[in-house]
């Protein structure tokens, strides 16, 4: 295993896996949560945050501090990108409910503080697209917001890191479909066949 700033990288027969557990750890006692109750989702269902919120003020630079903080855990952690993405808007004049918010992502850090990236030994990556809209469902200027992940299904595949590793039930149904696409399209080049190649993207408008 290899370490460099802040991110580690396991390498095995199976593949490479990248977390930021160490620093995840490092995160959590900096803010004086590393014996916070863990809770299994990043943010709450439904949450709109504000700008204008009436809610009293919090110290701008500790906002920022951790904000900043969980920015870079990013790197290893898409699963938290949106979240994080949201509570940066309200950096300059950060109120009660924001900090809320960025704690509650400290508590599924805790529960989730082995998970990472792991990318599998695969001859025929696949690409797949994840979308999300909210319309109009910004409260402070009532635009709409999109957003779209792309990944491969090499990080998807892994077994050995199963216990550490948490998937979405729909997220791996489609991993599975894509595999057993790949064996076909595999198969099919053996026989001398033109594979078949398309791109998935599973949307929730």
């Amino acid at each position: 295993m290899s370490y460099f700033l802040g991110v580690e990288v396991k390498q095995t027969e199976e593949g490479i896996y990248m977390l930021q557990k160490k620093y995840a750890e490092e995160i959590l006692s900096r803010f004086r949560m590393k014996d916070c109750k863990p809770i299994s989702t990043p943010i709450e269902a439904g949450m709109k945050l504000k700008a204008d919120s009436d809610r009293e003020p919090v110290n701008p630079t500790l906002f920022k501090s951790l904000v900043g903080s969980l920015r870079y855990l990013t790197f290893t952690r898409p699963d938290i990108m949106f979240v994080v993405s949201l509570i940066s808007r309200y950096m300059e004049h950060p109120k009660q409910d924001h900090f809320s918010a960025a704690k509650r992502i400290l508590r599924y850090i805790k529960g989730t503080i082995s998970h990472g990236l792991f990318y599998t030994h695969s001859q025929d990556s696949r690409l797949i697209g994840y979308a999300d809209s909210d319309y109009s469902g910004d409260v402070d200027d009532i635009h709409s917001r999109s957003s779209v992940y792309m990944s491969s299904d090499l990080f998807m595949r892994g077994k050995v890191h199963r216990d550490s590793l948490q998937f979405d039930p729909e997220i791996e149904k489609t991993a599975k479909k894509n595999r057993k696409q790949a064996k076909q399209r595999k198969q099919e080049e053996s026989s001398g066949s033109k594979p078949h190649k398309e791109l998935v993207m599973a949307t929730n408008n």
